[in-house]
């Protein structure tokens, strides 16, 4: 995953421009035949995003600690989750409106597919990788594109897995076992961070891991810098299925093969979209000042 220098200024601008009533829509699944590319059911993923499950330190107090721990965070080889990706700015008199991403994932052995709704013109695209391959797959024009590694400047295989956070909070953070909890009607283990290694960036927050699979389904991380500076940063995992449907993974028929060049726009708009919520998923708090840059291709209000 490539780093985030502190100074990145991508998600405050982003938060501004979205205004206060942004959200990202979530589509689970995409069917590469036409006629069936309908979005998932909603499941208010977003209001959980906002208040979460319960305040990040509730009733830690009441609970005894067990010392510093290691966190058992693995991901299955087969399974499907509903995600969710948060990012607030937290301010001394109220907080800004939280900007989310709502999208489906899911990993059968090496092949891993995203699904998302992005503003129009683009509507319900696809990201997949298949046997060492990358696509993206545009079901309203029912066109796809091979792409090439570099194609949307980060990587999305890296960048938005369901455990890149966690993983990124791990490297570099204390943890200490609180205890089970249930979350979103699963068995986890609650973790509180404690201290960073990074003294500049003051962190605190919760990690529950969920017992059966080992996905970090619930993240609430929130930072403070020297410069005055408060984020909070919420990643969730709902919908927990195993053994998701091998024809998912495909490389879509009855759709036309187009060049990187001749999606060029819709590769842009697209990498555009979603790197903000790359730099929230590489565990540095988003930060910098400043009107946002005007661009055409920005995700706007919906």
């Amino acid at each position: 995953m490539r780093p985030l220098p502190p100074g990145s200024e991508r998600v405050q601008r982003f938060i501004h421009v979205l205004g206060p009533s942004f959200t990202v829509l979530a589509v689970f699944t995409i069917s590469f035949v036409p006629g069936c590319n309908g979005p998932a059911k909603p499941n208010n993923a977003n209001s959980n995003v906002t208040s979460g499950n319960r305040p990040a330190n509730n009733n830690t107090s009441s609970k005894a600690l067990s010392g510093e721990a290691d966190i058992n965070i693995r991901e299955p080889d087969r399974y499907s989750v509903a995600m969710t990706i948060g990012a607030q700015e937290a301010a001394s008199d109220a907080p800004a409106p939280m900007a989310t991403l709502q999208f489906g994932f899911a990993r059968f052995d090496a092949d891993r597919r995203w699904a998302f709704t992005l503003p129009a013109p683009l509507g319900q695209i696809a990201y997949l990788e298949k046997s060492g391959l990358k696509y993206l797959v545009f079901p309203g024009s029912k066109q796809y594109v091979e792409l090439t590694p570099d194609a949307f400047g980060f990587q999305i295989g890296s960048a938005l897995s369901p455990v890149s956070f966690a993983q990124q909070m791990q490297s570099r953070l204390r943890f200490e076992r609180i205890g089970p909890e249930p979350v979103n009607g699963r068995t986890t283990i609650e973790y509180r961070l404690v201290a960073a290694r990074d003294a500049s960036i003051q962190t605190e927050g919760v990690i529950f891991v969920d017992q059966e699979t080992g996905l970090p389904i619930r993240s609430e991380v929130s930072t403070s810098k020297s410069d005055g500076k408060k984020w909070r940063m919420i990643v969730e995992e709902r919908e927990i299925q195993l053994n998701p449907d091998r024809s998912q993974f495909d490389v879509p028929g009855g759709m036309k093969k187009v060049t990187q060049q001749e999606a060029k726009q819709q590769i842009s708009s697209s990498a555009e979209a979603l790197s903000p919520f790359a730099d929230v998923m590489s565990g540095a708090p988003p930060a910098g000042a400043g009107q946002p840059a005007s661009n055409k291709n920005a995700v706007r209000n919906r």
